[in-house]
């Protein structure tokens, strides 16, 4: 252990502090896990009958390592909406899905869980330069043209809500996909409600 010096600013810290947020939440519980990495001291000792501290050298948590550990992580099949970020490097590596937000049957409106997801996910967005997609999906039931035209409306009340909270429009990249990327199969209840969702990537 290091005593921390008493008169180190607390917008020092913060910025050598890397931040891992995790959230899965569906209907029958959700769970957030959220890290904090700050500075950390590597210590020298010297060997023989007693120990003593030969040199406190400062560590600076490094995104690499915060973005390995993530990679790492299979969020549940699960999860009805979930959230995967960090503080350092512009969030995550480029085209990893940072959020999933789901939606009800021919339904375009954001659920408070998804509103949660997304408030979350603003506030982790750090770079105001990062640049975000933000991709609508459907199930099968209905035309093509038809749930392409949902998808969209899906993705824009996404970007919409993103904008209102703060975030700059010239962020987002808006496209749908329509029933056409279907993640689960579109032959049961089960599978049409996890493909009913809107991706956020970044780009």
């Amino acid at each position: 252990n290091a005593n921390a010096n008493a008169n180190e600013k607390v917008e020092d810290i913060k910025k050598s502090e890397q931040s891992v947020l995790i959230y899965c939440g569906s209907a029958n519980k959700e769970y957030q896990k959220e890290v904090n990495v700050a500075e950390g001291k590597r210590l020298s000792l010297n060997e023989g009958g007693f120990y003593q501290i030969q040199h406190l050298e400062p560590i600076e948590p490094k995104g690499a390592f915060v973005n390995r550990e993530l990679d790492s992580i299979d969020v549940e099949s699960t999860c009805s909406e979930f959230l995967i970020s960090n503080t350092s490097d512009a969030l995550v590596n480029k085209n990893a899905v940072l959020a999933r937000v789901y939606f009800n049957f021919d339904k375009s409106t954001l659920t408070k869980r998804s509103e949660y997801v997304l408030d979350k996910l603003y506030s982790k967005m750090g770079e105001k330069g990062i640049k975000l997609k933000v991709e609508g999906h459907t199930d099968s039931k209905g035309s093509s043209t038809y749930n392409y035209d949902l998808g969209l409306k899906r993705a824009n009340i996404v970007y919409q809500y993103l904008v209102q909270q703060g975030a700059e429009p010239n962020q987002f990249s808006v496209v749908t996909k329509g029933e056409r990327e279907p993640i689960k199969t579109n032959k049961t209840a089960n599978g049409r409600e996890k493909n009913r969702r809107v991706e956020i990537e970044k780009i």
